[in-house]
């Protein structure tokens, strides 16, 4: 535990930009509505805090694991053993998570108090945050995140630029798929049946209801913890 405790008071500056992070998003979301609330608009998204969460995201597994290597390289010169370092970051990463999806809640309910007091006339057409919460994903995320930040950690300690350039080309293919995703429906290359592929599986998640997709979320969990702490386990330190 005291272990434990150390490693989460090296990280509390982490933690503190990474939940600065989300109160500006949530505050440049909030902006953008008002302004458009402002000019006339009847309606509004609840999107300050949904704005908050895919920055989160962003800014912990992509710019939180480019510290890893430095991390894990100095804590086994220290004497720790591989496995001590993996089982420890796992959990504190695993606190911050739930610290941070615990401040993303309270900025949803300061947000939504916001429009309900300032704007009383307009109609709220969704809250993404509440939706989510209502159906376990913030669960799903506080289990999945900080493993997913571990394994994409030892990758990149493993396979050094060639994983970010990997991870990188993923993202930004993912991402212009969705942007684009109207119209690879309806065009008639291999793109259109990935898609299909990718609908199908998620009815299938939709289908077997909460209890299952925790099931599956832990299970992808338990595997990538696995694979992570087996890849590391004969790591040599590559930074001290």
């Amino acid at each position: 535990m005291n272990r434990i405790w150390n490693i989460w008071r090296m990280n509390t500056s982490e933690l503190i930009w990474s939940l600065i992070i989300m109160l500006g998003g949530t505050a440049f979301g909030m902006v953008i509505m008002s302004i458009t609330l402002m000019l006339g608009e009847e309606s509004y998204l609840v999107i300050g805090s949904f704005v908050a969460l895919i920055v989160w995201v962003m800014v912990f597994i992509f710019f939180g694991v480019t510290g890893f290597e430095r991390t894990f390289s100095m804590a086994v010169a220290m004497g720790r053993t591989r496995k001590e370092v993996v089982i420890c970051h796992y959990i504190v990463k695993l606190i911050n998570v739930w610290i941070g999806l615990a401040v993303l809640k309270i900025l949803n309910f300061a947000e939504t108090a916001y429009y309900n007091i300032f704007f009383k006339s307009s109609v709220c057409e969704g809250n993404i945050i509440e939706m989510l919460l209502s159906n376990w994903i913030f669960i799903e995320l506080g289990i999945l995140l900080p493993v997913l930040y571990m394994f994409i950690g030892m990758l990149l300690i493993k396979f050094q630029k060639k994983a970010f350039w990997g991870i990188w080309v993923i993202w930004i293919a993912s991402s212009l798929t969705l942007a684009n995703i109207s119209y690879i429906k309806e065009s008639e290359g291999l793109l259109r049946y990935v898609v299909q592929v990718v609908e199908h599986i998620g009815n299938f998640v939709v289908s077997i209801g909460v209890y299952g997709q925790l099931a599956i979320v832990a299970g992808v969990a338990v595997a990538l913890f696995f694979i992570t702490g087996t890849a590391l386990s004969k790591q040599a330190v590559t930074q001290v």
